[in-house]
């Protein structure tokens, strides 16, 4: 609503002529403003954090602007990205949001089984699969970190090679190279029966029934004296003290003292040889 009026200046006791100066009054639902011949604007201007929402500004909470609320300190509505935390935001890095970062680009935190590789993880398979490539608690899976994964036999999350897992996390089995503890008295890391390991990773020995090589010259696995072999894996032979009817012996004292009789004069003379 506008109106018009004068104002009469009384003038002076000089006895001047009083002037007439005409102003304009401008009346809305905002608090008034007056506006004087010279163009003069009086009132309260319009300001972020009065309350009321004006140009430029897409809210206006009054007191309740700022950080953490819904309405910012410069009359802005809160976003993800803006750099502060706002309602519902767990997090807000403004420009540094990311998915590969600790505060992702929905403004939430990062966190291990949300599928997305953040800060300090080696994967994120979003699962809660233990024994797959990637752990539960976001590592690759590797031989030694306790879990089974694919391609390992087993995995007892040490380095002892003499268990029943071996540093490779295979099982341990004889010929593997490594004694396995309170089971194995050897592991040569072969096949060859006739060294001081055989089969069944067991000391070389007289009676198991394999020759070693270069100190075992048979081996019958018994312990008969009388046959061909032995209880000492040597080969039968006159002189050592067991009688061998195998070897057609008719006595064996152990000793090679033996005599020799000649007889020079005809039968009845002896030389005894020793």
């Amino acid at each position: 609503m506008e109106s018009t009026g004068t104002t009469t200046d009384a003038g002076t006791s000089t006895g001047q002529p009083a002037t007439t100066t005409p102003t304009t009054t401008t009346t809305t639902g905002d608090p008034t403003t007056s506006v004087s011949a010279t163009g003069e604007t009086t009132g309260e201007a319009p300001e972020c954090g009065d309350g009321v929402v004006d140009d430029g500004e897409q809210c206006d909470d009054g007191p309740d602007n700022g950080p953490g609320n819904a309405c910012n300190a410069d009359c802005q509505q809160a976003t993800c990205g803006d750099g502060e935390v706002g309602p519902a935001e767990e997090c807000d890095d403004g420009a540094n949001n990311g998915d590969m970062n600790s505060c992702k680009a929905d403004c939430t935190n990062a966190f291990c089984g949300d599928g997305l590789v953040g800060p300090g993880e080696g994967c994120d398979d979003g699962n809660q699969v233990d024994d797959d490539d990637c752990t539960n608690v976001c590592a690759l899976a590797s031989c030694g970190d306790s879990v089974v994964a694919p391609g390992e036999q087993c995995d007892d999350g040490n380095q002892v090679n003499e268990d029943a897992c071996t540093n490779t996390c295979t099982n341990a089995v004889c010929g593997d190279s490594f004694v396995q503890q309170d089971v194995e008295e050897c592991d040569d890391g072969n096949l060859s029966d006739t060294d001081a390991c055989v089969m069944g990773c067991k000391n070389a020995a007289c009676g198991d029934s394999l020759v070693q090589q270069d100190i075992e010259e048979c081996d019958d696995a018994n312990d008969v004296q009388t046959d061909s072999c032995t209880d000492a894996c040597k080969t039968a032979a006159c002189g050592d003290g067991f009688v061998q009817p195998v070897n057609d012996e008719e006595c064996d004292d152990g000793n090679v003292i033996y005599m020799v009789e000649i007889s020079p004069y005809g039968s009845n003379s002896r030389i005894h040889v020793s």
